[in-house]
């Protein structure tokens, strides 16, 4: 056994205590972490930069894995006081492998090892009115959508008691209908859309308007601000029953934020 004695710049040391090994006497001492005066630890490197600074000569520096069913990183709030829990994770998981940014909770961003990205819980709703041609409908009028009819509401942001999907977070949201009136009524002109933050005619952000044809169709992107709502319905025209059939085989209406 030998022993090497590391002594600090005013008083005290530490004894760093090495078992003898057959055919070597000398420890390379650049193999080892360094701490600077201002407490950065530097692995690779003798002058760091940041509280842990790594440099390597591969095209990556860093192991981690766990025993566990998952491995990576946890995050936590900026600060001095105690960890609480962490905010952020950047993890892959054993069940799948697939890597997943996210909160302590919730992940939303996955990425497999094909490289197809998801995120399963960005906010939507997707359902439908089931009038049965029965309501008039007349512009300025919001369709009476139905939780029975629902597809989808991650994050429940449609509320079926104000017929509003409302923002939780600023972005660019697709926003998409279909309908079908009662063969007959072709001749009366009407538009169905989304209306935003209210029903009047310059709320409309997007306008179809139909005659002569018994489908409707739209699609478009929105941007919507925190806060915003928005309701699909009648934006001019109407005024006569069996323009609209609403049931989940030949109508739907629905948003989703794109980023």
């Amino acid at each position: 056994m030998s022993t090497i004695r590391l002594s600090g710049t005013s008083s005290g040391y530490y004894d760093l205590t090495v078992p003898a090994a057959a055919g070597t006497n000398s420890i390379d001492l650049s193999n080892l972490a360094v701490k600077d005066s201002s407490g950065n630890l530097g692995i690779g490197t003798t002058s760091p930069a940041k509280p842990l600074h790594v440099d390597g000569s591969g095209d990556y520096n860093m192991i981690l894995r766990s025993a566990s069913n998952r491995s990576g990183l946890a995050i936590h709030h900026p600060g001095t006081g105690a960890l609480g829990s962490p905010l952020g994770s950047a993890l892959v998981l054993a069940s799948d492998d697939t890597f997943r940014l996210g909160t302590q909770s919730v992940y939303n961003i996955i990425m497999d090892q094909s490289g197809r990205v998801t995120m399963p819980n960005q906010p939507a709703w997707h359902g439908t009115h089931t009038d049965n041609y029965a309501t008039t409908f007349n512009g300025g009028t919001a369709f009476n959508m139905v939780s029975s009819a629902e597809k989808y509401n991650i994050g429940n942001h449609f509320d079926y008691s104000t017929e509003r999907f409302t923002a939780p977070v600023a972005g660019y949201y697709l926003v998409f209908g279909w309908d079908i009136r009662e063969n007959g009524r072709e001749a009366t002109g009407v538009g169905v859309g989304v209306y935003k933050n209210g029903f009047g005619g310059s709320d409309r952000v997007v306008n179809s308007y139909h005659q002569n044809q018994r489908g409707y169709a739209f699609t478009a992107i929105i941007s919507l601000a925190a806060n915003d709502w928005i309701s699909f319905g009648v934006t001019e025209g109407g005024g006569v029953a069996g323009l609209f059939y609403g049931s989940n085989s030949y109508s739907g209406y629905g948003i989703r934020l794109l980023s």
